[in-house]
């Protein structure tokens, strides 16, 4: 019989496995948006962080928020956080 820790840690294995895999297809849609422009950083609590070096990018994926939101929404992704460095 397997013990609850070994459980648990084959669960969050899976669980970080599907996030990596979101968090590459995000990254791939922006890098069709934005070539080279834009990283997704962190799918965390269904709030993606995605930074850039452009505050002119960043202030365009401000307005663009709703559209990226709905293209996300498959991905459970349910606001975005935008960083500038």
């Amino acid at each position: 019989m397997r013990s609850i820790d070994d459980i648990m840690r084959d669960r969050v294995d899976s669980l970080d496995m599907a996030r990596e895999e979101q968090l590459a297809n995000i990254q791939e849609l922006l890098s069709n948006l934005y070539p080279g422009k834009v990283r997704a950083r962190r799918l965390q609590r269904q709030v993606l962080t995605v930074e850039t070096p452009s505050s002119a990018v960043a202030n365009d994926l401000r307005l663009r928020r709703e559209e990226l939101l709905d293209k996300f929404s498959d991905m459970e992704v349910v606001d975005i956080k935008i960083s500038i460095g």
